[in-house]
């Protein structure tokens, strides 16, 4: 896929949930995390539709849109390069969760802590199961 390509897909996720709708944005290794002020007024079906989107939740206060491991680093890097005031509001991510209390900021923190090692966990009981059929 070319660069042009990544640049199209991430303006068309900015333009379904709404410019003026972001507070915060910022990435994980699969997908793209935003804080928005409205929930409602993102259509998870026409984001959906969007090429390469896997899939689109709410939870925790982000909005997020599953697009793969290699692709959100793209995507998320077309966006902030077309757009500098995505700079701006990926700044504002730390100061998001400080305003959080104090409850929410501990299950934010070991949610952040298991996302980062789920993937060595389920790794290590294939391995453990392929031990046990051998």
């Amino acid at each position: 896929m070319a660069g042009q390509d990544y640049k199209k897909i991430g303006q068309e996720i900015i333009d379904k949930i709404g410019k003026d709708n972001i507070q915060s944005i910022t990435h994980c290794a699969t997908r793209l995390r935003v804080e928005v002020y409205d929930r409602q007024r993102i259509d998870d079906d026409e984001i959906e539709k969007i090429d390469e989107v896997k899939g689109v939740f709410f939870n925790a206060g982000q909005y997020q849109v599953i697009l793969g491991t290699g692709i959100i680093d793209k995507v998320y890097k077309a966006i902030v390069e077309e757009d500098h005031t995505m700079e701006e509001k990926e700044a504002e991510v730390d100061k998001v969760k400080e305003e959080h209390n104090p409850i929410k900021k501990g299950v934010r923190t070991l949610a952040d802590v298991f996302v980062t090692i789920i993937s060595g966990i389920a790794a290590t009981g294939l391995f453990l199961g392929l031990q046990g059929v051998l």
